[in-house]
């Protein structure tokens, strides 16, 4: 009977919940544009609900906006029943045209979870209105690369001249060049390639690309079906991680416009018929071949590009076992960030103490300390490095630098040693004294030399192997390092005077969630902090931050975030990660 109650009392607890799904608002969009989807769970309980993990749609970007949440109590048969409404708002931009099925929303309340079976259906369609006035387009020079080659992908969009002076009208707050705004997510992350940079964003104009200002490069005008137009140009690189397609979404140019306006007294030319339209960039695929084993030098660490090198040595005239700064410089086009160093542990007649490097987009230095061995070292020889010139037909080849004269004088140490090898007890040594007598509990130094002589080695090599497990570390897991570190860097950050809080905070959120710094500012950031490790509350907070810096930022307006309240938020954030970690 006590089994029989309680399976009733669980049915009317389960009954008193409900989930109801509203949209999606409107239920034909444009490609670039939006649908608002309102998930509301409504429910006699008290505890804690969440929204369900959602599931992926491919070609469709799904956002959880803030929720809005209220609880309200009564009476009921001598009993307090709590009474709990909880909506979240659920963002949905389509990146291609055509219908999306996506599975309804679900909310987990005190462990079940809770929803209907009914999917949500969303139209995506292109938007035609605005090719006759502007375009966009993606460009690369070539159709086929190489794996860890740089790819230069160039953003191109125009204006119809006439149209561009006489009807397009701004679209934010603050002031731009060009008041058009184009989205090209892919920009941020991806698939396939790594160290995505701005390599070039231009000196000229200003306009919007995703979620920040930036300049573009304003080129010369250009012809298309008898009308001039007005193009603006920027450079993105990407590196190749991977071999096969290489799948670039599109991109959309999105501005306002007007065909009437009239003459106010305080706000002068006001448009009266104002129209959004969109443009949109075709998707491109290209190819990416892998780098053949074929004739690959034994010297190759990686490097793909067209490359020059040449070597400075100092000083040139030296004795032997006094150190020589060799500095190899490597210049020309190719992927700087990741090609390996020149390999100089073996160099003859040479032993290498360190090496420092410096990288730029366009050059890679490397400074080697090097002793050499004796007097017969009279050269720091031709350095050889090799590389993968990608330029068809493609092939590999081995640049060297110039041999460095050296004059060594001298012996070295090692010579030194071998000659007091050959001294003669008793003839070439001290000979015939007593060792000098020792006070009672004195210990022998030779001992005590001897000991830590016979440790010394097998401590050098328990440091040598952290050393390397935490460079291999690095290595093979940079993602994970630059999080680990994100807290330390932080902090030392924003003691420094003059520093932005709000890139020292952002930067941090990107590393601590692994992932680029662009990649931060998108309407999932709570969903992504949640997924991490946070609160609920905190992930808001945090969201909500980031959204009022850039806000900020972008209307060109002090934040209301200080630096306390960012750092404040970092130190929450960084006991939510840590335990995290360690629960794993």
């Amino acid at each position: 009977m006590r089994a029989l109650l309680t399976v009733l009392l669980l049915g009317v607890s389960a009954s008193a919940q409900e989930v109801r799904v509203l949209g999606p608002d409107p239920a034909v969009v444009r490609v670039g544009d939006r649908a608002i989807v309102r998930v509301t769970f409504v429910g006699d309980t008290d505890e804690s609900v969440e929204l369900a993990p959602l599931v992926p749609v491919d070609g469709l970007r799904q956002s959880v906006g803030r929720r809005a949440q209220t609880i309200t109590q009564k009476i009921v048969d001598g009993r307090l029943v709590s009474n709990l409404r909880s909506t979240w708002k659920l963002a949905l931009e389509p990146t291609r045209q055509g219908e999306f099925s996506i599975t309804p929303p679900r909310v987990v309340a005190a462990g079940r979870e809770y929803g209907n079976d009914d999917p949500v259906v969303l139209q995506a369609v292109l938007d035609e209105s605005g090719a006759r006035h502007a375009f966009l387009r993606v460009e690369a020079p070539r159709e086929r690369y190489y794996v860890h080659e740089e790819i230069p992908l160039r953003l191109r969009f125009g204006f119809d001249r006439a149209f561009f002076d006489s009807n397009l009208i701004p679209m934010f707050r603050a002031p731009l060049d060009v008041p058009a705004h184009v989205h090209a997510p892919w920009l941020q992350e991806l698939p396939g390639t790594d160290g995505a940079a701005f390599v070039s964003s231009g000196t000229s104009v200003t306009f919007a690309l995703n979620d920040r200002a930036i300049r573009a490069d304003s080129l010369a005008r250009e012809e298309r079906d008898g009308r001039a137009f007005t193009i603006l140009d920027i450079e993105h690189r990407v590196l190749a991680t991977r071999s096969g397609p290489l799948v670039i979404p599109t991109a959309w140019l999105r501005f306002a416009y007007a065909s009437e306006f009239e003459e106010t007294f305080l706000d002068g030319r006001v448009p009266v018929d104002r129209r959004d339209a969109i443009v949109y960039a075709e998707p491109r695929e290209l190819e990416v071949l892998p780098l053949p084993e074929a004739n690959r030098p034994k010297s190759f660490a990686g490097a793909v590009g067209q490359f020059t090198i040449r070597a400075e040595a100092s000083p040139t005239e030296l004795a032997a076992g006094e150190s020589v700064r060799l500095r190899l410089t490597i210049e020309g086009r190719g992927n700087f960030a990741s090609l390996g160093s020149p390999d100089m542990s073996s160099t003859p007649g040479f032993q290498l103490f360190g090496s420092i490097e410096t990288r730029a987009t366009d050059r890679a230095v490397f400074t080697y300390d090097l002793a050499p061995r004796d007097a017969t070292t009279v050269e720091v020889p031709a350095i050889e490095f090799s590389f993968f010139d990608p330029d068809p037909p493609g092939a590999y080849r081995t640049v060297r630098s110039a041999a460095i004269p050296l004059r060594v004088s001298g012996r070295s140490a090692t010579d030194s040693l071998s000659e007091t090898s050959a001294l003669r007890p008793g003839v070439d040594d001290i000979f015939g004294l007593d060792a000098a007598p020792r006070g009672r509990g004195a210990r022998d130094p030779s001992a005590l030399r001897f000991a830590l002589v016979s440790i010394a080695p097998w401590l050098s090599a328990v440091v040598l192997w952290l050393w390397i497990r935490a460079r291999d570390r690095r290595r093979t897991d940079p993602l994970g390092h630059r999080a680990r570190r994100a807290a330390a860097r932080y902090r030392s950050d924003i003691r420094k005077p003059g520093v932005d809080p709000t890139r020292a905070f952002v930067e941090y959120v990107a590393a601590r969630l692994r992932t680029p710094t662009g990649a931060i500012v998108s309407r999932d950031l709570g969903t992504r902090l949640t997924d991490a490790g946070t609160s609920t509350d905190l992930a808001e907070r945090t969201a909500s931050t980031v959204e009022s810096m850039f806000d900020a930022r972008f209307a060109q307006t002090p934040s209301a975030t200080d630096a306390d309240s960012a750092s404040g938020l970092v130190e929450e954030l960084e006991r939510a990660f840590r335990a995290r970690e360690h629960s794993r």
